[in-house]
């Protein structure tokens, strides 16, 4: 929060009237006559305890009015805490936390070791009934929507507290603080056992994966490695990303889990079950599909979160090659070839920010011609080349080090 800007704000038309902080510390002392009223009107006295706190830090206050901030914050906090109680948590936090954060950067309050007590002690309850609240959210969850509306509203709030216990004192992060970082990861990964184990993929592992009886099939594939592809693409799509835009956090991560478990669900399915040699074919054709779509995401995941998928695709590879490789022969030893592979598969290239804008930003009149272009099984796929290169794969992809590539 800039300090100056939030001074401006307060000043007359003319831009250089007196800081009217006394009608501020009024209007707060009003809203706290009235238990703060509603979630409005706690945002508002929230945000004038900002301004005020920004305003001491400019030395924009007289003495009397710093008095009177210094003795009217700790009873705010107080009734705030109240207040959150008593309303969402996920609605309150952020609002409260934001003049936490500038009250802890004023360098008016080291001076002042109950303010600092005050803050600290909001700032712990804040962060338990957060927490508290996400963790029963993420016990709750149900539904195939991904959560990204509270994902990003942890975010902030634990970025918030990052720039409260920089400014404070501590300069490190609280346990509570870390136990809500386990939250927000616990409800990723939720999400992503839900998507994946509950939804995705019990059809794939209760396959009759000894016989060679028909199974529905899409062009050659498996449709649960389809419905991960375009599961992911809608939720890119959900999540706005377009160019030029700051890439969403939690829907990368969201990417990154579903790929890393899709991966390794396939991968169990080659480690565990006994297979007839038209599994085996299949079981290799669906690799081929789900190390290629999950490489075209690459580049919207990010190298931070792509590491983990790429670790999960190797171990694939290295499940399904070991079930795919014949039976050495004395006389003639197959020669390692995992050149077509590496090119048509592995380092298909990722999908561009022009390319998601184009198939979500278009008119009317094209809007199925573009769709299709995220349409796996279309001719107009935007790798439709590298589709047919995984509808037969390459020879000799089994007899390679993937562990080089």
């Amino acid at each position: 929060m800039s300090h100056v800007s939030a001074l401006t704000r307060t000043l007359d038309d003319g831009g250089v009237g007196r800081f009217d902080a006394s009608y501020l510390l009024q209007r707060v002392e009003a809203a706290m006559r009235v238990r703060l009223g509603s979630s409005k009107a706690f945002a508002v006295a929230c945000s004038d305890m900002g301004q005020l706190w920004s305003a001491l830090d400019c030395s924009a206050l007289g003495s009397d009015e710093r008095r009177a901030l210094l003795c009217l914050w700790p009873k705010f906090l107080k009734e705030g805490a109240l207040f959150m109680a008593g309303e969402a948590p996920l609605l309150c936090a952020r609002v409260v936390l934001e003049p936490l954060v500038v009250s802890a950067s004023c360098s008016a309050v080291e001076e002042v070791t109950a303010i600092t007590a005050a803050n600290n002690a909001c700032v712990e309850e804040i962060i338990q009934r957060f927490t508290s609240e996400v963790r029963q959210r993420t016990a709750n969850l149900s539904s195939l929507i991904p959560p990204l509306g509270l994902l990003r509203e942890v975010t902030r709030v634990i970025e918030l507290l990052q720039e409260y216990h920089l400014a404070s004192a501590a300069g490190a992060s609280s346990p509570d603080t870390i136990k809500l970082v386990d939250a927000y990861n616990s409800l990723v990964e939720r999400y992503t056992s839900l998507l994946v184990e509950e939804v995705a993929f019990p059809s794939y592992w209760n396959l009759d994966w000894d016989k060679s009886s028909l199974v529905l099939r899409v062009n050659g594939v498996h449709p649960t490695i389809y419905f991960c592809f375009t599961s992911l693409v809608r939720l890119v799509q959900r999540c706005g990303y377009r160019v030029h835009m700051v890439d969403d956090f939690s829907c990368r991560q969201i990417v990154a889990h579903v790929w890393e478990s899709s991966a390794v669900a396939v991968a169990a399915v080659a480690e565990e079950k006994e297979l007839s040699e038209t599994r085996k074919r299949q079981l290799e054709v669906d690799t081929m599909h789900l190390v290629l779509f999950a490489r075209m995401f690459r580049k919207f995941v990010g190298e931070r979160f792509f590491d983990a998928v790429s670790s999960g695709l190797l171990r694939l590879l290295e499940a399904v090659a070991r079930r795919r490789r014949s039976v050495p022969d004395a006389h003639r030893s197959p020669k390692p070839n995992t050149d077509a592979f590496e090119r048509y598969i592995w380092n298909v290239p990722p999908i561009e920010a022009s390319e998601w804008a184009g198939a979500f930003d278009a008119s009317d009149g094209k809007k199925r011609e573009k769709a299709s272009a995220f349409v796996p099984w279309s001719e107009e796929f935007i790798r439709a080349a590298h589709v047919k290169a995984a509808q037969k794969p390459p020879e000799g992809w089994q007899y390679g080090s993937f562990q080089n590539i």
